[in-house]
């Protein structure tokens, strides 16, 4: 073999190496690839919160139980499936009326979003499965929602819960949408083969008017300019919507190769022209007329998401869709009365629904429990607390609190309330394995690593047999 036919067998092996080491297919280990989802994001539960000021009841004992005989599932395939799932946690009250008067409380008891593995298809309604109660006889509670930005702050969460449709000064509705719809065309065919057209349009900010954009892939901020761009192929449709007075002109779009911005190509956005109609018009497009959130609180949860975004990210409101579709972001309460007769007490007990994050990095899982216990100190008065966490399973972790073990789980008593909340997680085994990451496959089964690894080892084969035919012909 001569020099040249040496140096390209040395490229040769150099690539088949180098496959070899981007396929990194391990033998016989269950470990994940980074791509899969391993963590789930569950739900922070709330005791009760008086919504009245100036309320004279005083807390003075609660038992706090969690009944965990199960964990949840990671996903669900149906609404049956969801229904065997019955963890939950029951905070029993006993109120003391010091006053010479009969007192009428207003409460409100938040128990959480739904979780990221209860998909929003399967629709599952927990106002039917738990319950409220005053001296053991059930309390007429109803099921109210607000949105949910994140973390429960006890008085801006209690003051969205509104009996009436919000004024707003802005979003009212007559407020003038215009939308301006287009559609990608002269994309070439080779453009399309080579790159990954990106369509773009820069729009400056304007006096009195807010932006919205169908189904688009990003969008940056610069100055008072906002760039919305997509990847397009042709026949792709977007519509940029001006909230509020209407743009001086419709948008203007660039084609590049990529979302980098950097390479134009051919191709345009046909303008298709625009239509005019209000936020009276589509502030309930996205409502279930058929579900259990209530139209106001559905009509106030828009408005907080429109002002709650534009708090943050100035004049741009985002994708339609995620504007007026407030469904995955709604808090869950249960408001009721309750009646506490002159120096009296009534025992008061709240059963809602319990989700805990799940932590799949771990092997088994870990589940991870937060119940916010700072809220409480909004009474006037609390005494002590008693709280227990019935299950089979083992406490790993529990947030500095020194629990007790008992025949049914855990126990802790306080003299009034810690300055801390109450997280604390559980596991199936006492010491759960950290699952090995990598760019493993994760099959997980000898005979399917040895089907991949043969299929690895076939492939290198050819392409190095295709690299030595291209480099000198044999």
């Amino acid at each position: 073999m001569n020099k040249q036919g040496k140096k390209y067998t040395g490229i040769a092996a150099v690539v088949v190496f180098l496959l070899c080491a981007l396929f990194c297919i391990p033998f016989g280990t269950s470990a994940r690839a980074n791509s899969a989802q391993r963590y789930w994001n569950g739900v922070t539960a709330s005791g009760t919160q008086i919504v009245s000021e100036d309320c004279p009841l005083e807390v003075e004992h609660e038992n706090l139980t969690f009944e965990i005989p199960v964990f949840p599932a990671n996903y669900y395939h149906d609404s049956n499936d969801f229904s065997q799932y019955n963890a939950s946690v029951t905070a029993e009250y006993t109120f003391y009326n010091p006053a010479d008067y009969e007192v009428h409380a207003a409460l409100a008891f938040p128990f959480g979003v739904m979780p990221y593995y209860i998909m929003d298809e399967q629709e599952p309604d927990d106002s039917e499965r738990y319950c409220v109660t005053a001296d053991g006889v059930a309390v007429e509670r109803n099921l109210r929602h607000t949105l949910y930005s994140g973390d429960f702050e006890t008085s801006a969460d209690l003051e969205r819960l509104r009996d009436e449709c919000v004024k707003d000064d802005f979003f009212t509705d007559d407020l003038l949408i215009t939308a301006y719809s287009f559609c990608v065309e002269g994309i070439s065919a080779q453009d399309a083969r080579e790159y990954a057209p990106y369509a773009a349009t820069t729009i400056g900010k304007q006096k009195n008017t807010f932006l919205m954009a169908s189904d688009h892939n990003g969008f940056g901020r610069q100055d008072k300019n906002v760039t919305i761009g997509f990847f397009a192929h042709n026949g792709d449709s977007i519509t940029v919507y001006a909230v509020g007075e209407p743009l001086a002109a419709p948008p203007a779009w660039e084609m590049y190769s990529n979302g980098a911005l950097k390479k134009k190509i051919g191709g345009t956005l046909r303008y298709k022209g625009s239509e005019t109609f209000t936020f009276g018009d589509i502030v309930m497009q996205y409502y279930n007329e058929n579900g259990t959130v209530s139209r106001i609180d559905w009509y106030n949860a828009v408005l907080d998401n429109m002002n709650d975004i534009l708090s943050r990210i100035d004049f741009y409101l985002g994708d339609y869709s995620d504007v007026l579709d407030v469904s995955p972001v709604l808090l869950q309460w249960y408001t009721y009365n309750l009646t506490v007769p002159a120096r009296s007490r009534v025992v008061n007990a709240v059963t809602a629904p319990l989700y805990p994050s799940i932590d799949a990095y771990y092997e088994p899982p870990v589940y991870e429990y937060t119940y916010l216990l700072s809220p409480a100190k909004t009474w006037n008065t609390f005494g002590t607390l008693d709280i227990e966490i019935r299950t089979p399973y083992y406490l790993l972790e529990s947030g500095g609190y020194d629990f007790t073990p008992t025949e049914n789980g855990f126990a802790l008593s306080l003299t009034g309330l810690p300055d801390g909340e109450l997280q604390f997680s559980l596991c199936a085994e006492q010491n759960p394995k950290a699952v090995r990451m990598g760019c493993g496959c994760g099959t997980g089964s000898a005979l399917a690593d040895i089907v991949l690894i043969s299929a690895g080892v076939f492939v290198l084969a050819v392409l190095s047999w295709l690299v030595s035919k291209m480099m000198y012909g044999i």
